[in-house]
C-alpha cells in the first residue's frame, strides 16, 4: 500500500513539462486518484492513508503544498517569471573567470 502511495505523490510531485504523454496522463489519473474521496474500494486514497495510519485531508494538504513549491522552484531554475540569471549565464561567467585566470598563469 505505501508503494502505491508513494508511487502517486511521485507522480504528481514531478515536473509536468518534463513528462511525455503517457507521464503526463498517468500524473493526471494519480492527482485525481489522491483528490478523489470514494472509499469504496481496497485502495482507494483514503482507505490506504487509512490503513498506513495517515490524515487524508492533512496529506493532500502537504501534497498540495509541495507541488506548489516544486512548480515555483521548478520556474525559477528555468528563469521563469523573476529576473533569475539563467544557468548558461552563471556557466558563461565560470568560464569566462577560469579563462581570465588561465591567461594570468600562461
Amino acid at each position: 500500500m505505501l508503494a502505491v502511495l508513494t508511487d502517486a505523490i511521485e507522480l504528481v510531485l514531478r515536473d509536468g513539462s518534463a513528462l511525455d504523454a503517457r507521464r503526463a496522463i498517468l500524473r493526471r489519473r494519480a492527482a485525481e486518484w489522491i483528490g478523489s474521496s470514494d472509499c469504496g474500494w481496497a485502495f482507494s486514497f483514503v482507505n490506504i492513508c487509512e490503513a498506513l495510519g495517515f490524515e487524508p485531508e492533512r496529506l493532500r494538504t502537504r501534497i498540495a503544498g509541495a507541488s506548489s513549491n516544486e512548480s515555483v522552484r521548478t520556474e525559477a531554475d528555468r528563469g521563469v517569471g523573476a529576473d533569475v540569471p539563467s544557468r548558461r549565464a552563471d556557466a558563461a561567467a565560470v568560464d569566462g573567470e577560469r579563462g581570465d585566470r588561465r591567461n594570468e598563469t600562461a
